[in-house]
């Protein structure tokens, strides 16, 4: 399965989020999990899952998909120290288009679905 690494990746990284959701509702709080407010996290672990797939998997037949593991680990370690050294954060620049375009998306598809069908519609008749 080709998904399988991608979503394995994005809920891992948003397992926090999953957990304070569960103990919010189980106060009987509010709460939002990272499906209904996606922040950079979503774009780093679909980018990294992305990565792994392609270079892991499609390249050469998976014919390195050990070293390719390794390296993506290594310079996400990397990263992660960089980001924490330096306050920033290096996905943030793709959390805000991804969650546009998501919303985007998702107003297109109710709006696919709000609009009238074929058929009939028109009361003319065929003879």
């Amino acid at each position: 399965n080709r998904l399988l690494p991608i979503m394995t990746s994005i809920v891992l990284y948003n397992a926090g989020s999953v957990f304070r959701w569960m103990d919010a509702r189980c106060r009987g709080k509010q709460a939002k999990t990272f499906l209904a407010e996606p922040g950079s996290s979503v774009a780093r672990a679909a980018v990294l899952a992305v990565l792994y797939t392609y270079f892991g998997r499609v390249l050469r037949g998976g014919k390195f998909r050990k070293k390719v593991l390794v390296i993506i680990s290594v310079l996400e370690i990397a990263l992660e120290v960089l980001e924490d050294a330096f306050n920033f954060d290096a996905f943030a620049a793709l959390g805000g288009p991804l969650c546009k375009l998501l919303a985007s998306m998702q107003h297109h598809r109710h709006a696919l679905n709000d609009a009238p069908r074929g058929g009939d519609a028109g009361g003319a008749t065929s003879e």
